[in-house]
């Protein structure tokens, strides 16, 4: 009977979680000709990049074999920003005692299906499984990469495999944490008596500096966020408030409106703040309001006419009530960056 375990301890530094070191464990169970994989992954991140850079992850792994696998891709995968284009910008390999220089890994086709994963690809089931972990925003994708090369281990090879990821990041601002995904080819999804072949496992808040716009932030949750991060004045968008972290009495109001003001590249203030029906949030779960808007539409923009920056914040039908940027009457604001 095959059987994995994976165990993970993180330790608490300077008021932030570490990955490095933890303990992630895979053991592989085949008969007589079973294979055991010892894998001890401190992960090397870097704390902050500056926009633009390309930021290097490094998965140290260790393998103690007691028996034979053959023709096994090793899996591993990444969370990033949508709009980094990460399976574009990225370059994936590795290095082991068992190898000679630099092993290539390349993006899982879209058509591999992995066992046990119900007919989804490789990102559908990372995802399916996973999620983004506790990050707030899901403007985030997973991109999984396998071995171009298959192996074939047996005792008594105990493989060191450094798994180095470069991803160039973005130009924005943001801040999110990091995921990571780690797998073989043959068993994939499958679980066997409760265990499974495949783990993830997330990082602490990781900022991206010195780039454009306003801080987008995956982390943490706010009183006033507009899905998605980044858009145009064509692009439909969504303002939400959640009133569970509002310290006003906004939240117990039975009507909640958007007031905005549209910032132009040519210059004008359009402000829609009237309590009109069309700025009217629904309520779609307790004390948490959306509204789903066309800017262009929305504001009565002229034919051509772009828009900058929108300031916003949420107030009830009478108006004297409102709520702004962490609980002030300071307007929230949401910075069209879209190329």
């Amino acid at each position: 009977m095959k059987k994995i375990l994976y165990h993970i301890n993180k330790i608490k530094k300077s008021n932030k979680w570490l990955l490095y070191p933890f303990l992630l464990l895979i053991v592989f169970f085949v008969a007589d000709c079973g294979v055991y994989f010892d894998v001890n992954v401190p992960v090397d991140e870097p704390t902050s990049v500056k926009a633009g850079d390309t930021m290097t992850i490094v998965l140290h792994t260790r393998y103690q074999v007691n028996g034979a696998k053959n023709d096994l891709h090793l899996v591993a995968g990444f969370l990033a920003p949508k709009g980094w284009k990460a399976a574009q910008n990225s370059t994936v390999y590795f290095t082991s005692n068992i190898t000679t220089g630099v092993q290539p890994m390349t993006i899982v086709p879209i058509s591999e299906l992995p066992q046990g994963a119900n007919g989804m690809n490789w990102v559908g089931a990372v995802k399916s499984k996973y999620g983004y972990g506790s990050n707030v925003i899901d403007d985030l994708e997973w991109v999984v990469f396998w071995s171009t090369n298959t192996y074939s281990v047996d005792h008594p090879q105990a493989p060191l495999a450094d798994i180095t990821i470069k991803v160039k990041t973005g130009m924005e601002n943001l801040q999110y944490k990091r995921g990571y995904f780690i797998s073989e080819s043959i068993d994939a999804f499958t679980t066997m008596s409760g265990s499974d072949f495949n783990q993830a496992f997330f990082t602490g808040c990781f900022a991206i500096e010195n780039g454009n716009g306003e801080l987008i932030d995956f982390c943490f949750p706010k009183i006033g966020v507009v899905d998605p991060p980044k858009a145009k004045a064509d692009d439909i968008i969504t303002f939400r408030y959640d009133g569970d972290l509002d310290n006003s009495q906004l939240k117990n109001e039975q009507d909640v409106f958007l007031c905005a003001k549209a910032y132009t590249t040519d210059g004008r203030i359009i402000e829609v703040c009237s309590r009109e029906t069309k700025s009217k949030m629904k309520l779609w779960a307790t004390h948490k309001w959306r509204i789903d808007l066309w800017p262009r539409k929305y504001f009565n923009l002229s034919t051509g006419q772009q828009i900058s920056k929108i300031e916003y914040y949420f107030t009830d039908k009478s108006g004297v009530m409102k709520t702004g940027f962490a609980n002030t009457m300071t307007p929230f604001k949401y910075v069209f960056n879209c190329n």
